[in-house]
């Protein structure tokens, strides 16, 4: 008896070193109002344990019971294990989200705590880059599901997928839950055109004040410049970028990272010569361009004239 109490105050313990930097989601039973969206949602994952009972797809179908829930198969994906769900367009602000083994009560292994990560990326899946996740926090996975509201209000405003991280590649979730609020109506984080909401997790291990951060733009490149290497132009809203030009080449100027997400259009030209001088089977060319079309007028005379016209006005030149 001495023993298991000994073992339950280590496992206390260890829990609490492991998990004291970081942000934990509240934990709540408020969903009056609220519509779960996951169902409506696309799921995906690193991969399942079979084919059937415990696959990705189960997720958000619906169903409660371990027949119709997720095992992992153990197969990570840029250093993660995980499942979420995706929707083909924003769902607004995440207000909270529900988990849990098997809400049944049947069984009550496999549970333990995960991860909470949302993007903003076009379309979602489980090939999309660990740099367009923003981590939310961090919940228990226990034997129902249970309700976990998110104060202050998660890192962005445009969610178009959620992805849940587990380390445990045993771990069993029955069902996802996800509730959204269109706008944020009780939070100071609504940003201008071009900035995004941002909450950091402290090293106290509570969230801080939502603040508006520059979004960043697509990255471009301008040819015959500094910057002609494909993607070297990079930035955040409202940085400005000073663009040289190549010698021989005109328009050197800058370009601004716009609210749109788009850098400034820049071009730099190839400066218009004035003439061309082509020697043919004895036979000089001499093309003039004229205009910045590079239209020409060509002129061409056999090699032993044209030696001719130039002694010709060298003389009348020279008294």
């Amino acid at each position: 008896m001495i023993q298991d109490r000994l073992l339950l105050l280590f496992c206390i313990l260890v829990n609490s070193i492991v998990y004291s930097q970081t942000c934990q989601i509240t934990s709540s039973n408020e969903t009056a109002g609220l519509t779960n969206v996951a169902t409506a949602g696309t799921a995906f994952a690193t991969g399942s344990y079979t084919t059937d009972v415990h696959y990705y797809t189960n997720i958000n179908d619906g169903t409660y019971g371990n027949s119709y829930s997720w095992i992992s198969d153990g197969v990570s994906i840029n250093g993660n294990i995980f499942v979420g769900i995706s929707w083909s367009s924003s769902q607004g602000y995440l207000k909270g989200m529900k988990l849990g083994r098997d809400n049944n009560g049947q069984y009550g292994d496999r549970l333990g705590w995960v991860s909470v990560e949302t993007t903003q990326v076009s379309s979602p899946n489980e090939n999309t880059p660990n740099s367009d996740w923003t981590y939310v926090g961090d919940v228990y996975n226990d034997m129902y599901q249970g309700y976990y509201e998110l104060d202050p209000y998660s890192s962005a405003s445009s969610i178009t997928g959620i992805r849940i991280i587990t380390t445990d590649s045993g771990l069993c979730i029955d069902e996802l839950s996800f509730f959204f609020l269109t706008s944020d109506t009780s939070d100071s984080s609504s940003c201008d055109a071009g900035y995004t909401s941002s909450i950091t997790c402290g090293s106290d291990g509570n969230f801080g004040n939502a603040t508006c951060v520059a979004k960043s733009c697509t990255a471009s490149q301008v040819a015959n410049s500094d910057y002609a290497s494909t993607g070297s132009i990079t930035g955040v809203t409202g940085d400005v970028i000073s663009i040289t030009c190549d010698a021989g080449y005109s328009g050197s100027d800058t370009v601004t990272c716009g609210t749109d997400g788009n850098f400034d259009e820049l071009t730099c030209n190839a400066y218009p010569s004035l003439y061309s001088v082509y020697l043919k089977s004895g036979y000089l060319e001499v093309t003039f361009d004229i205009g910045t079309e590079m239209a020409g007028i060509a002129l061409t005379l056999p090699l032993h004239i044209f030696t001719y016209l130039i002694a010709f006005f060298t003389f009348k030149l020279i008294p």
